[in-house]
């Protein structure tokens, strides 16, 4: 959760009629045998009832058969019902169908009109919520002219009443800073209110506000209460947010078991991203068994259901074989359906691919093409290969300075492997004067941030002697670490150095394993 400025700009482009940010429980498994009954039994009582029909009404809305349509219309026949003998509850829940359209033609305005009527009416049980609504109508101009001054009145009346969703619009209201001065602390108290009520992206919010010491300073702990209260709550944005403290132990101690039940939590409800976090832990076997067929299962369910992230996770399961059969055309098929919505590392891995003629004919112009796009869209690994092309003329004109400039670029960004880039540059001379002592201690710097590469370009240098005192020995030991961690240039380094005997003994078996891992990659 690095950066978690982004919540004032998620909380900024909140619309107050969003579906996606709407205070919604999970909801309860229709069960049609109960509705009959209950249907049933209303049917059985007094009709003229205003009360019967008000419920009736809302029982028939219910309805999520195939005739749903037909029961709707009927139910909204009955709401109107009880509505003409006065009863208010029946012309709130009017309202709301001309305003969704549900059981009747939507109707903005006839909308507006019930749920002022409803507001005028302080005894009405839904007061306080028509209240809200009038307010949302005049904010948005849904029914009725826009008036943002008339809307602040209106909402705030039912915040300060105690409805928690007015409440919630309250704190979006001062956070803006458009009807009203941006007033964070007002903000915050205003999402305490609708939180303390168990209004579930109030509990999100504050937790997120409170939990960023740049925004407010000394209550984190309180603020990951929040969000362990949203998460409890069944919030899945809270669920995987509290997921991803707890696997990496930060704002919570690391615990990869609690991450997992979390993240299996959000899966459990198809959130895209609890879906996704579940297949990475299954992947390296975090909190859980290891499972790659589990994980690619999780990668593929994600991607269908919309996560475009999820394209290069399941790219990468097809080139490498992990949990599916490894099959690189279907790779390279996801990686471009990725990189074609923007996604930046497919791009980067399609890029790669181009480079590589996995599964498609390499081609120099395409690879500089897709890196650019992936390094434009700020991904510090691609930034460095950028440089890398410009280093080498791959698809562009060779370019030293922009090598360099790129490199930086990536270094500023913390990619590990721009200090390899760097040190091969000063040990090479390229845009820049050699200086081998300065190569060693980038190699260095790189092996620090766990880019193996670079074992391979030191050893190099322990081989040779470059930049540092000759040792063939400790060579070998640095192309064994890169090995380990599955660098192909290792593999040849150390096939030559067993055929050789350069730093161990000549060893032609060991030499041939060596060769033979390089053609199994």
């Amino acid at each position: 959760m690095k950066n978690r400025k982004w919540i004032f700009l998620l909380i900024l482009g909140i619309s107050m009629f969003s579906g996606v940010f709407a205070d919604e429980k999970p909801e309860k498994k229709f069960d049609v045998t109960e509705w009959k009954q209950l249907i049933e039994a209303l049917k059985a009582q007094d009709m003229t009832d205003a009360d019967v029909q008000l419920r009736l009404g809302l029982l028939l809305l219910q309805d999520k058969s195939e005739k749903s349509a037909e029961n709707w219309k009927e139910g909204f026949e009955w709401l109107k019902k009880s509505a003409d003998q006065g009863n208010t509850s029946a012309l709130f829940h009017m309202a709301k169908c001309y305003l969704s359209g549900k059981g009747t033609g939507r109707d903005d305005t006839l909308a507006y009109e019930c749920f002022r009527q409803v507001a005028d009416d302080e005894g009405a049980k839904e007061y306080l919520e028509a209240v809200w609504m009038v307010g949302k109508c005049l904010l948005d101009g849904i029914g009725v002219a826009k008036d943002s001054d008339s809307a602040l009145e209106w909402i705030r009346e039912s915040a300060d009443g105690g409805f928690a969703e007015a409440q919630f619009a309250m704190a979006i209201i001062n956070i803006k800073g458009e009807v009203v001065t941006h007033n964070l602390e007002q903000a915050i108290q205003y999402f305490q209110k609708a939180a303390e009520q168990d209004h579930l992206v109030s509990q999100l919010y504050l937790g997120l506000i409170l939990i960023e010491e740049s925004i407010v300073k000394g209550r984190k702990t309180e603020g990951m209460q929040w969000l362990l209260k949203a998460a409890g709550n069944g919030n899945c944005i809270a669920q995987v947010l509290v997921g991803y403290s707890y696997l990496t132990g930060e704002d919570l101690e690391k615990d990869e078991k609690k991450a997992v039940k979390w993240f299996e939590k959000a899966a459990a409800q198809d959130d895209t991203e609890g879906i996704f976090n579940l297949g990475v832990c299954l992947e390296y076997g975090k909190g859980i068994e290891k499972d790659e067929k589990r994980a690619f299962e999780c990668f593929l369910k994600a991607k269908e259901l919309g996560l475009v992230k999820a394209c290069s996770a399941v790219g990468k399961c097809y080139m490498n074989g992990l949990g599916v059969e490894k099959n690189y055309q279907k790779g390279v098929a996801v990686y471009l359906e990725g990189a074609m919505k923007n996604d930046k590392w497919s791009q980067f891995e399609l890029s790669q691919c181009y480079y590589s003629g996995r599964g498609i004919e390499k081609d120099e112009g395409l690879e500089f093409y897709w890196v650019k796009c992936a390094a434009d869209n700020g991904l510090p690994v691609a930034i460095n290969n950028l440089g890398d092309c410009y280093e080498k003329g791959r698809g562009i004109e060779q370019d030293y300075a922009m090598a360099l400039k790129y490199y930086r670029e990536a270094q500023v960004l913390e990619a590990p492997i721009a200090w390899c880039s760097l040190g091969e540059c000063y040990e090479k001379g390229l845009g820049v004067e050699k200086n081998y002592q300065k190569a060693v201690e980038l190699y260095n710097e790189a092996i620090k941030r766990e880019c193996f590469e670079a074992c391979v370009t030191l050893g190099r240098c322990y081989e040779n002697g470059t930049g540092v005192e000759k040792n063939a020995a400790k060579a070998v030991e640095l192309y064994k670490q890169a090995a380990d961690k599955e660098v192909t240039d290792a593999y040849t380094a150390l096939a030559r150095c067993y055929e050789q005997g350069v730093g161990v003994e000549k060893n032609a078996i060991e030499a041939k394993k060596w060769r033979d891992k390089l053609l199994e990659d």
